[in-house]
């Protein structure tokens, strides 16, 4: 009995390595910013003895990460039908590395709040994209077994 694989060749082609390479590094950056949350706070919310609370900042932060991941998968759909899922996620990446860039450079709770948001708004575009280039690039599987 014969299988049909959908890959032509090996798993390990330009496309799939390029693919992985761009999923790993943007989920990343998302990953270390978020993962930092509580030692951001610690510079914005510290006294003058060097205490400080910062339970309120994290819990901000993080929601603020959540909504706008929700946000974001339910806005860029659209947006990678209008303008193809190469292109948008070129382009998110691209607006991706501003709002890190933007995060890093924040002087108040509030801007760091709505970078997080931003931050997450454009990573939740990435693996709907790769699923459409894949989907495009291997096209639909002929036989099932």
């Amino acid at each position: 009995e014969e299988h049909v694989t959908a890959a032509k060749g090996s798993i390990w082609n330009p496309l799939n390595m390029a693919l992985f390479a761009s999923y790993t590094l943007t989920t990343a950056a998302t990953t270390v910013p978020v993962l930092l949350i509580p030692t951001i706070g610690k510079v914005f919310l510290t006294d003058d003895n060097g205490a400080g609370d910062n339970s309120g900042f994290a819990s901000r932060a993080a929601a603020s990460a959540v909504l706008g991941t929700a946000c974001g998968k339910f806005l860029n759909g659209p947006m990678g039908d209008v303008l193809g899922a190469r292109r948008t996620s070129v382009l998110y990446s691209i607006l991706l590395s501003v709002a890190l860039l933007v995060m890093s450079l924040c002087n108040d709770i509030p801007s760091v709040s709505w970078a997080c948001f931003f931050v997450e708004f454009f990573q939740s575009v990435q693996w709907p994209c790769i699923l459409i280039i894949l989907a495009t690039h291997y096209g639909p599987q002929q036989h099932f077994s």
